[in-house]
């Protein structure tokens, strides 16, 4: 993991222990659910169909996330999405205008 990957990592575990209240090495399926502002059923939907990118831990009747692999998996998607916005604006500059 590089020095950037690191920082940002730290950053977006204070994110989710400021804004969402995570006390825990472990995040509980509702507080992921929230985080990712889907409904908590969409979730447990997702978790059974193997379709939820983040491995979990079932403990009793909860479903838990790892605090990292959560905040690692959120800092991935923020990067593509800005890696796509970067690409597309580019794209656009390069194409001539049909005006």
């Amino acid at each position: 993991m590089t020095a950037r990957e690191m920082k940002e990592l730290h950053e977006a575990r204070g994110i989710f222990r400021n804004e969402y209240d995570v006390k825990s090495e472990l995040v509980r399926a509702s507080q992921v659910a929230e985080i990712l502002s889907i409904p908590i059923s969409t979730l447990h939907q997702l978790v059974r169909e193997g379709r939820f990118p983040i491995r979990h831990q079932k403990i009793g009747r909860l479903t838990l996330f790892a605090l990292d692999e959560l905040a690692l998996w959120h800092i991935r998607q923020r990067n593509a999405r800005a890696l796509d916005v970067t690409q597309r604006l580019a794209s656009r500059k390069a194409a001539p205008n049909d005006f």
